[in-house]
């Protein structure tokens, strides 16, 4: 059969707001290292020129193969692949079809000949399910119906059943003609009982949040080793680069990173320590109103190696002896959590060792009391800091979803794992102002007497030009609607400069007022509003499951805060709502 594809979306697969506009589009088979073009038509068969042109959008034609299910694609900068989900589907479902046909009218004289001709096949029957179900969710249903209707005759092979109902002279076939004839007047029998099928629609989302969080390419991919005593090396006379404002001999305070020639640091606010040796690490600021959670902005630097480079090695000083950073390679995500030390103390070092010598850029991410010291390469190596321009600033003011709770390592996520950044990096940021403090809300505060609800937030971030700004909360204002609206609406003035805000609602059961001042509020401001409303449901935590919805998974020990797996689940809800909204 033909294998149909949806139209051709050519796009940097971890940033999709990158297109390969009007760009030359080579198609060819994923198991091909020379690249050949491979024969594709449109889906009425006529044929098309490969490489394709897609349009200014990226967007290029739909169209079939005769025997892939699934090409690889490449140009404009970019490659990816792409995966014939209907025609999969249509296989699975003609599979299914056959083999309740089987089972229903061929009575058990024809069951007999079928398992005589085909019993062997049965490690088919297997593997064809097992490759139906990995080809898209879509066909979960039509899979599982194929298989059971299979079980009934012996678990025979699916084709292999086809065969033996619609093979001229096959003894299957002989055995029904006898007794049954073919609806409408057809000589196979699967084609004249085969219902229409829905054609379920390609859910790019899924597979994009899938391509986006994959670990980098094997020769990017870097071995870690920690070591006690960050202010040492295991280098010979390496080049030491430090952030800008350390190890100067005085303290600055509240620097936004900007003048730093080495690094280019993600929005927010940093200082070093008071003089002397206290100076030589770099922190993150209180954000405005944080100081009764201790929430400080977290630490995001970029650089780039050269092309000699393999070996990178970074100190720490921090005060709280549990940290630990994340790190990007090429835009990858090297982990999805913490790196867990081996190491104890306040005073470390970390040494990312990779393959291959190339130039790479590297983001290291941390909290805002990292402490990074600095960054050493090998004797007669440089970094620098990348050049351009940053394309897309995003900022997400919240509670603390957004900040994290129990991360680290623990069952929960802190504010470099929670969904909020997950988010960003899904649509597209290269530079994000994670504005989450706990215990906050549109009216409710949590610093003392000094008010700090998310209008203490929005001078701030709005000050850094972002090009998006999510909220998200609401959770702490209480259980009912009370003044939200008023508050949602006067803090979404505060920002009507930004070109993009999106608001996400409660994602908690048990919010449904608040949800809903939350949704009239955004929708009074012309703003997109993001319905989270009962994404974490039942009665449950993960210690003590109740089997009566998500919180069994989703709901940490503490019955307030998500586990990871719900941030993830929450990112991926987020930005489906914020970018299939028109669809």
């Amino acid at each position: 059969m033909a294998y149909t594809f949806d139209n051709l979306f050519a796009a940097d697969p971890s940033n999709p707001t990158n297109v390969a506009s009007n760009a030359s589009i080579l198609l060819y088979d994923p198991a091909d290292p020379t690249k050949t073009p491979v024969t594709i038509t449109d889906p009425t068969g006529s044929p098309i020129p490969n490489p394709v042109t897609v349009n200014k959008n990226g967007f290029g034609p739909a169209m079939q193969h005769a025997t892939l299910d699934r090409l690889a694609w490449e140009g404009g900068g970019f490659s990816n692949f792409i995966t014939s989900y209907e025609g999969m589907k249509n296989e699975a479902v003609s599979a299914r079809t056959a083999a309740q046909e089987a089972a229903a009218t061929a009575g058990a004289d024809a069951a007999a000949v079928a398992d005589a001709a085909i019993g062997t096949a049965t490690d088919e029957a297997t593997a064809a399910a097992a490759a139906a179900e990995a080809a898209a969710e879509a066909a979960d249903a039509s899979a599982l119906a194929a298989a059971n209707s299979a079980a009934l005759v012996g678990a025979p092979a699916d084709n292999a059943i086809a065969t033996a109902i619609n093979a001229t002279g096959s003894a299957t076939k002989t055995a029904l003609s006898a007794t049954y004839a073919p609806a409408s007047g057809s000589a196979n029998y699967a084609a004249a009982a085969a219902p229409k099928q829905a054609v379920a629609k390609y859910d790019w989302v899924t597979n994009y949040v899938r391509e986006a969080f994959l670990p980098p390419n094997p020769d990017d991919m870097p071995t870690i080793t920690y070591a006690t005593q960050g202010q040492t090396t295991a280098l010979t006379s390496p080049a030491v680069y430090r952030p800008a404002i350390c190890g100067t001999g005085s303290q600055t305070r509240n620097w936004d990173g900007a003048s730093d020639t080495n690094f280019r640091w993600a929005s927010g606010s940093f200082y070093c320590g008071n003089g002397g040796n206290n100076d030589l690490a770099l922190y993150g600021e209180l954000k405005p109103g944080g100081a009764a959670q201790a929430a400080s902005w977290p630490i995001m630097g970029t650089f780039v190696t050269q092309s000699t480079n393999s070996v990178v090695e970074f100190g720490f000083y921090t005060p709280v002896t549990t940290d630990t950073p994340m790190f990007r390679v090429n835009g990858k995500w090297v982990t999805e959590k913490n790196i867990i030390r081996t190491v104890t103390g306040n005073d470390y070092k970390l040494t990312l060792t990779f393959p291959t010598a190339k130039s790479r850029t590297i983001t290291i991410v941390g909290s805002g009391t990292l402490g990074l010291l600095a960054v050493r390469v090998p004797t007669g190596q440089t970094i620098s800091k990348p050049s351009g321009t940053i394309k897309r600033r995003v900022a997400i003011i919240g509670d603390s979803y957004v900040n994290g709770a129990g991360g680290g390592g623990s069952e929960g996520a802190n504010n470099i794992e929670s969904f909020a950044p997950r988010l960003a990096h899904l649509m597209g940021a290269d530079d994000t102002l994670l504005a989450g403090i706990g215990g906050t809300g549109w009216v409710a505060g949590m610093d003392g007497a000094t008010p700090n609800p998310f209008s203490t937030r929005t001078s701030f971030v709005s000050g850094r030009t972002p090009h998006a700004i999510v909220f998200y909360g609401s959770i702490n204002d209480g259980s009912g609607a009370g003044s939200i609206q008023a508050a949602v609406e006067s803090t979404l003035q505060s920002v009507a400069s930004v070109p993009e805000v999106y608001v996400i609602g409660p994602a908690m059961s048990g919010y449904a007022g608040n949800a809903a001042a939350v949704k009239a509020g955004t929708l009074a401001k012309g703003r997109v509003y993001i319905d989270a409303d009962d994404f974490i449901f039942g009665t449950g935590r993960i210690d003590n499951p109740k089997g009566d919805g998500n919180r069994d998974f989703y709901l940490m020990t503490d019955g307030a805060h998500p586990t990871f797996a719900a941030h993830k689940g929450l990112a991926e809800h987020a930005f489906r709502g914020i970018y299939t909204r028109n669809q």
